[in-house]
């Protein structure tokens, strides 16, 4: 018999599907393969920005993986603490303060935002902050404030960085956002 074979069993169904794979050649292989991939489940398409898209199940730390089942708990865990709570509203919120109100491991959280979504803590959290204020836009506060003001509101220090955020995630400047919005809404 192969002395991998039957580690398909441990495998979740999600990975059984799988677009890359690469295994660790080294003397403890066949007791403890080492498997990076790509999952189709892991949100091949592109969303519409309103969700963050996950670049891989996949979540190593140090010498070790951490198990997928436990990376789609943390996901869940976070998505729904941003959800539920939106701490990235305040200015100055960081990655410990994220850990420590998820109850997330500081070095866990870190590879997950950097490695499941590939991209850094402050990237991560400008994302919720440009959706907020996307959604601000959309129920018209922008008739009643500046985009400044929406911005602050969303949780960024300055319009510069408001600006760059919001490019980044949207493809276009707060200002073009907003004028595209007001040549669809009746004169």
């Amino acid at each position: 018999m192969h002395p991998a074979a039957g580690y398909g069993r441990y495998i979740p169904s999600y990975l059984q599907r799988i677009t890359v794979i690469a295994f660790s050649f080294n003397d403890s292989f066949w007791k403890n393969p080492i498997i990076i991939a790509k999952a189709n489940t892991c949100n091949d398409r592109k969303e519409k920005h309103d969700t963050m898209n996950c670049v891989s199940h996949i979540v190593r730390i140090g010498d070790t993986h951490l198990k997928p089942d436990h990376v789609i708990e943390m996901d869940k865990k976070l998505k729904d603490f941003l959800s539920a709570k939106q701490p990235f509203l305040q200015p100055s919120y960081t990655l410990k303060q994220l850990a420590d109100d998820t109850h997330i491991p500081l070095h866990h959280l870190s590879a997950l935002i950097n490695q499941h979504y590939g991209v850094r803590f402050n990237d991560f959290i400008n994302y919720y902050r440009v959706n907020h204020c996307k959604l601000k836009i959309l129920n018209e506060e922008w008739k009643q404030k500046k985009l400044e003001a929406i911005g602050e509101e969303s949780g960024f220090n300055n319009r510069n960085t408001f600006s760059t955020a919001f490019k980044k995630v949207i493809g276009i400047s707060p200002s073009g956002y907003l004028k595209r919005i007001r040549e669809k809404q009746p004169v």
